[in-house]
Order: C-alpha cells, then structure tokens, then sequence
C-alpha cells in the first residue's frame, strides 16, 4: 500500500478517533505512516550506506514491488514485525504511556492495512512478519536455489543506471 494511501486512510480513521483520543490522534496518525521508514533503512542497508537519496530509495523499492511474484522474492521491514509491534506494546505500558500506546495502534493500523492489501493481491507470503521467520524462510529458500539478495542486487543496479541517465 502506497505512503499516500496510509496518509489519507490513516489520517480519516485519526480524525474519527478525535472524541476519543484528542490530541493523540496525531500519535496514531503520525505512526500509522513513519512506520514506512523502514523502507529507507532497507535501501541504505543493502546499498552498503553508499547511497542516500530519497528518490532512489523510492525508484529501488518501485522496482522492487513489480518483482513480487518472483519465487525468491521475500521482504522485511523491520518496523512491520511482530518484535517491533511487541516492543512498542510493552514500552508502552512500562511507561505507562498513552502517547506511545497510540503510536502502537498507529503501527498495527498500518500492518492491517499492509496485509488487506497484500491478501487482496495475493502476496502476503511475500513479506516476513517477524525478524525469526525471514530468518528461516531465508534460508529455506536460499537451499533450494533462490536468493533474495540477488534481487536486491539487480534492483539497486536498475536504480543506479535510472538515476545516470
């Protein structure tokens, strides 16, 4: 689901929260689509920190999205995982924090987005929950043949001719 979409969805479920919620509905909001930052760090992770262009973090994951379907393809964001979500969760609580306990629902606002999105596409095999399942889903795939960071590789490529011509 694009930034844009999280942006409006988000910001129209905020503002129904207004009675609610008050002003924490900018917490929420705000969670529901920086979460996405994630994406960036995945760029600067696999492009060695040797690239730090926003438009071709952007070009690289558009690339990247119309691989989907490719059977070595698999995905982790790491503020979409459960270790993330949990962490948030209980940070929360330790601190006893409504503020962060609205930036948590903001977050899994997103990933129930993210999910209805990728089921509706068929795809939600594409993307790793949990730091442990891409892990193993990783290794299970790179055994039989696939390499996701081969993809990785190609896409960054791809980005890098795109942002030279």
């Amino acid at each position: 689901m694009s930034v844009r979409d999280h942006t409006i969805i988000g910001g129209i479920l905020s503002l129904g929260l207004f009675p609610l919620l008050g002003a924490k509905i900018l917490a929420l909001w705000a969670a529901s689509v920086l979460i996405d930052t994630d994406h960036y760090l995945e760029f600067l992770y696999h492009n060695g920190l040797k690239r730090f262009s926003l438009k071709e973090a952007d070009s690289y994951h558009r690339i990247l999205g119309g691989w989907l379907s490719k059977p070595e393809f698999i995905n982790l964001s790491i503020f979409h995982t459960v270790e993330c979500l949990l962490l948030m969760y209980f940070l929360s609580l330790w601190l006893g924090s409504p503020w962060l306990k609205a930036v948590f629902y903001g977050m899994l606002l997103h990933l129930i987005l993210d999910v209805a999105y990728l089921y509706k596409s068929g795809l939600v095999s594409k993307r790793a929950f949990s730091v442990v399942e891409f892990k193993i889903r990783k290794g299970i795939m790179e055994r039989n043949g696939l390499y996701p960071k081969v993809l990785y590789e190609k896409a960054l490529g791809l980005t890098r001719q795109g942002t030279q011509n």
